[in-house]
């Protein structure tokens, strides 16, 4: 299996059963009950689920039996869920493993006291309460991996450019006497250093490379280190082992320009939403990630603008192929007033940001869009996404703005004349008074005052260049007209970088490629947007 197949890329454990495929599947409605079954992973209501219609569904019931070994059930059994949505329960053999996980992240259990050889039975009880609208069920990979007693609790690496090293974080779970933990670090597929240590219940390794040549991950310019980390016993047996891989990726602001491991790096971004017609928003094959990815490549963009929060196969094939990332939390749904809907999110990105730690591709968190809520929540992210991981940028886009690392514009007209409008006000217009900038701020004290917004670094967002029309020459021509212009206007403004909207077709009709993923531009379509997008220029910012 390639590393992509795998439900984390960045995380694989070679001891590995997955539980995708047909489950057992009762819904519930407030008038009706159906059974039938379903295909996981894919979100029910999409045409591979199996299950088209769950107009009215308040609650589903999966299930699904699996057998395990007597080696399988000797050490430590995982049981792994890529989400499951929206409230929910799950029972293997009729035990209670968790209540209430939420959705949108992986989520890991130790079931080893309730696994058994032989026919084990696992069930699913999943509710979304009276809004239709939220998905419902298990919407990722199910899986189960396997160690010794002693294991790997959690791991994560990540690459110091400041003094060439290497990092291991995490702990093993279990007993630790006597054990050991063997680092092997890879370039390229050839080794490069291999490291050993006395495991401890808590990991916190450094392996040096001070003696070799460092190898840096760049936009376009993919490079990463491969790490295979492996617990032995008293005895020299092999308990558990983990492959994983980081990069030397550093990202910084200064002089209102953004650089990657010191290089001027423009974000040409196209805003992705990872939904496919047959599977849903939540699961994707790697071939299918892939295809979209190299159509945003032939078109000369190097950022993916996600309008949720990828997944970690996502991520992968992103850092595999040098696209940089701009991932949302989506905050927007908090009540401002609601401290336990605020926990509920903190608790969910710091997940996040944890499960993804150390991804390069990842170059900006956006927490928020449009968000108009208090000052201490956004500040209050602010604080925990960058202690969480202080690798990334924060990027709040539009809205309210209290705390962030840079401004945000979001223009969503398709002329460029509004783009050089708001940039002419920006930079040559007349600013607002010290009088009119505190009577902005009079009800909301917090807000970044109008001298510090002119003078942040900032990104412009959302940009339109019309509707794009299959075999249609007038609109391709003045698509590609508009477009060029914005580019060029945001080019010369010497903003970070924009987004434009859309990869792929949604209610709008504006995307560069239609709901099947035919490209809308002719060839010459593409090589236009190609090159406009190659303009050098575009890279000395």
């Amino acid at each position: 299996m390639q590393r992509e197949d795998y439900p984390i890329p960045n995380y694989v454990r070679p001891r590995f059963k997955s539980l995708n495929g047909e489950w057992n599947l009762e819904l519930l409605g407030e008038n009706s009950t159906k059974i039938c079954t379903c295909n996981v992973p894919y979100e029910l209501g999409s045409k591979n689920s199996g299950v088209e219609d769950i107009l009215g569904v308040r609650s589903a019931v999966y299930q699904k039996c699996f057998e395990l070994n007597a080696s399988e059930v000797s050490g430590t059994v995982l049981l792994n869920f890529g989400g499951v949505a929206n409230y929910s329960r799950i029972y293997l053999n009729d035990i209670l493993v968790a209540e209430n996980v939420g959705y949108h992240h992986s989520m890991v259990f130790d079931v080893s006291m309730v696994a058994k050889e032989g026919v084990n039975a696992l069930s699913v009880v999943a509710e979304r309460g009276d809004d239709y609208t939220l998905p419902i069920g298990i919407i990722g990979e199910v899986w189960l991996e396997f160690a010794a007693k002693s294991y790997f609790g959690s791991v994560r690496s990540y690459a110091s450019l400041m003094n060439k090293t290497i990092y291991v974080q995490g702990a093993v779970a279990g007993e630790t006497e006597g054990y050991k933990v063997k680092v092997e670090i890879a370039y390229n597929k050839k080794p490069v250093v291999t490291y050993e240590y006395k495991a401890k219940g808590v990991l916190n390794l450094g392996a040096n490379l001070k003696t070799q040549a460092v190898f840096l991950w760049q936009a376009l310019e993919p490079r990463f280190y491969e790490l295979r980390l492996s617990l032995y016993n008293a005895q020299g047996g092999l308990c558990d082992q983990i492959y994983t891989y980081c990069a030397f990726r550093d990202v910084s602001l200064l002089d209102n320009k953004l650089y990657v491991n010191g290089t001027p790096t423009f974000m040409r971004a196209v805003e992705v939403d990872g939904y496919y017609p047959y599977s849903g928003h939540y699961y994707a094959s790697a071939k299918e990630i892939a295809q979209d990815y190299a159509s945003v490549l032939m078109l000369g963009f190097n950022t993916l603008d996600f309008k949720r929060y990828p997944t970690p196969r996502e991520l992968y094939i992103a850092d595999k192929l040098g696209l940089m990332v701009r991932a949302s939390l989506n905050g927007n749904r908090i009540n401002q007033d609601n401290a336990q809907e605020f926990e509920a999110f903190a608790s969910e990105s710091q997940m996040l940001l944890n499960r993804d730690f150390g991804h390069p591709s990842i170059i900006f968190e956006v927490p928020f869009e449009d968000y108009n809520g208090s000052a201490l929540i956004q500040s209050s992210t602010y604080k925990l996404l960058k202690q969480t991981d202080p690798t990334k940028l924060v990027s709040i886009r539009g809205g309210d703005l209290y705390e962030t690392d840079v401004y945000e514009f979001k223009e969503e007209s398709n002329s460029p004349d509004a783009i050089e409008e708001w940039l002419m006000y920006r930079f040559n217009g007349a600013k607002l008074s010290e009088k009119e900038d505190l009577k902005r701020r009079k009800h909301k004290p917090e807000l970044l005052s109008e001298q510090k917004l002119r003078t942040m670094p900032f990104y412009v967002g959302s940009i339109k260049a019309g509707n794009l029309r299959a075999n249609d020459h007038y609109s391709e021509v003045q698509f590609i007209s508009n477009f060029a212009r914005q580019a060029e206007l945001i080019m010369a403004s010497g903003a970070i970088g924009f987004t434009l909207s859309s990869l792929v077709d949604g209610e709008e009709k504006n995307g560069l490629l239609n709901a099947n993923r035919d490209f809308k531009l002719s060839r010459e379509g593409i090589a236009k947007m190609r090159a406009i997008n190659k303009n050098k220029a575009f890279s000395e910012q």
